[in-house]
């Protein structure tokens, strides 16, 4: 496919986050119906490719086959089987709302093609070692995209773990903040829990790529997409 044509094109990535459309007891429909709603709403010229995080049901499998598996890539490999069955709802719900290509990718190659003719193409994890996030990063740069909205049910960058006391949401950073801060808190474990991991930082900075960061509320999310009057943090070059 031409490359004028992926430039052209308005495509954001998402790193959709499991724990913001999964709850104890499985999907939560009204989290994907805010999503599904969202999307639909956006502007007609705009494309997603839409990466599907594990959630609690990746790191209760990870737990609980660590002692069986002993190793982080098997691990890892359950995670991805995770992402991608959480992935393949998504897809199948988008695809009654939007243009939605009709299978989750397993490989960034066949990001162009599947957005030829759709407006969404919907992928879970990739490879062991990375994350969904990084997924999404990767995305971005192999459509040259300049933005990845991070939806989860955290939208903002702590200074520290957002629990604990002093905890400080940090509204606007630059690429060497969030590198610095994913440093402290993401151990690069399978299963680990951190709003934007450091291999995902990492390739931000590297392609000059904005990350803004939403939770599922509709209206919030839209804004986010826009990039107007948001409610989140959001990573940029200064």
């Amino acid at each position: 496919m031409p490359t004028s044509w992926i430039l052209m094109t308005n495509t954001i990535c998402i790193s959709l986050g499991g724990s913001s459309i999964l709850g104890k007891r499985g999907i939560i429909p009204d989290n994907l119906e805010h999503f599904a709603s969202a999307l639909s709403r956006s502007e007609k010229s705009d494309k997603f490719v839409v990466v599907v995080g594990g959630g609690a049901a990746s790191r209760q499998y990870i737990s609980s086959s660590t002692k069986l598996l002993g190793n982080d890539r098997d691990l890892d490999e359950v995670g991805i089987a995770v992402t991608r069955v959480n992935a393949l709802i998504v897809m199948k719900y988008l695809s009654k709302k939007i243009s939605t290509f009709p299978k989750v990718l397993q490989t960034l190659e066949e990001l162009p093609g599947a957005l030829r003719g759709h407006r969404v193409a919907v992928m879970g994890g990739l490879r062991p070692g990375i994350s969904t996030d990084a997924v999404a990063a990767l995305a971005c740069k192999k459509l040259r995209s300049k933005l990845l909205v991070n939806v989860s049910a955290v939208m903002y960058v702590y200074n520290k773990k957002p629990t604990a006391k002093g905890a400080r949401a940090i509204h606007s950073l630059d690429h060497q903040t969030m590198l610095r801060i994913a440093r402290r808190f993401d151990n690069r474990k399978p299963g680990t829990h951190f709003i934007f991991d450091l291999e995902a930082s990492k390739i931000a900075k590297r392609e000059n790529i904005e990350v803004r960061f939403s939770n599922l509320d509709e209206k919030n999310l839209i804004l986010t997409i826009k990039g107007s009057n948001f409610r989140g943090s959001v990573v940029r070059s200064r």
